[in-house]
């Protein structure tokens, strides 16, 4: 296993919710991710 970690949407909203810890590791989003996320209406500037 190489160690990377590919991230979901719902998955990194729940880490910046505080609901989810993720462990460390190398993450990976894809670009229809990053877009999804910066749509999210609660995202801060220290967020994005």
């Amino acid at each position: 296993m190489s160690g990377k970690i590919l991230l979901d949407t719902n998955a990194i909203i729940y880490a910046l919710n505080g609901k989810v810890v993720l462990p460390y590791a190398q993450y990976l989003v894809s670009i229809i991710t990053e877009i999804e996320l910066l749509s999210y209406s609660k995202l801060t500037h220290n967020d994005k």
